[in-house]
């Protein structure tokens, strides 16, 4: 699993910079852990699990006795999984616009949350090639239910009016109340 952790250290910081300087491999460990189970919840995977017999090291293994190494292609969209959750978690902690003035002096800084959900949609769109592509090779069931990365984006793009105090406790917009 440490070659999973360290591609996805890689998928989600550009070239040179490590966006995450506080987090741990074990940290990136769970979650790669969390994205084999999403993957097998998905019905992309199948026959795989986490041996967690040796506490510091977590390896992915085959279920079946007679049955190989995890192939590069699913490791991929494991680490893609990954990707796609510490991404959201990045997006969840974004701070768009920081403005303070103290007398004449006043300081502003400000991120693009749209970068974010750009790259969010990258990764749902690598995702779906990902998952085609191993249906093609017969590796997978590929019938995935997407809900996840949907509601990522909306409450990326502000698009949350059905989260707002509890259920359709803002304006319905069926009735219009």
């Amino acid at each position: 699993m440490s070659s999973l952790v360290q591609s996805t250290r890689r998928a989600t910081s550009p070239p040179g910079v490590d966006l995450h300087p506080d987090a741990t491999d074990a940290m990136f460990g769970g979650y790669v852990e969390d994205a084999l189970w999403t993957a097998v919840l998905k019905g992309a995977i199948t026959g795989y699990a986490v041996d967690r017999t040796d506490p510091a090291h977590h390896a992915i293994v085959p279920v079946a006795p007679n049955t190989k190494e995890m192939p590069g292609e699913l490791g991929q969209l494991v680490v893609e999984f990954a990707a796609l959750n510490i991404i959201a978690g990045d997006l969840l902690n974004l701070q768009t616009t920081i403005r303070a003035t103290a007398g004449p002096v006043s300081f502003e800084q400000q991120r693009s949350a749209t970068v974010l959900v750009a790259v969010l949609k990258n990764i749902q769109g690598q995702i779906a090639l990902s998952l085609e592509q191993i249906g093609k090779l017969g590796h997978a069931n590929t019938t995935v239910f997407d809900g996840l990365i949907e509601r990522t984006l909306a409450t990326a793009s502000g698009d949350t009016w059905w989260v707002r105090g509890g259920l359709m406790s803002a304006r319905d917009p069926i009735s219009g109340r």
